[in-house]
């Protein structure tokens, strides 16, 4: 996932910061502490944008698995020849 995800951040000049999170559902805060216990939403870069997709996987005994995956992209800092040839400054 983590491959895949940085490859597809490098064709479109992107950094990329990623999370696999799973637990068992016991509480939505649980849950929420994981994520926030990530540090993502600390990223201090006004490009930043943020991905997140939940997976739930059930098994008996009303018991169910939580994936979460959380990533994070901000574009790669433009090398001074692209600025140059850009008209960028």
């Amino acid at each position: 996932m983590q491959a895949t995800l940085a490859a597809l951040a490098a064709q479109s000049r992107k950094q990329c910061w990623a999370v696999p999170l799973n637990t068992t559902f016991s509480s939505q805060e649980h849950i929420w502490e994981m994520v926030k216990n990530t540090r993502a939403h600390e990223i201090d870069h006004q490009e930043v944008e943020f991905s997140l997709s939940v997976m739930l996987k059930p098994y008996s005994s009303n018991v169910f698995s939580v994936w979460i995956y959380l990533a994070v992209l901000r574009d790669l800092p433009r090398a001074k020849d692209d600025q140059q040839n850009r008209g960028y400054r």
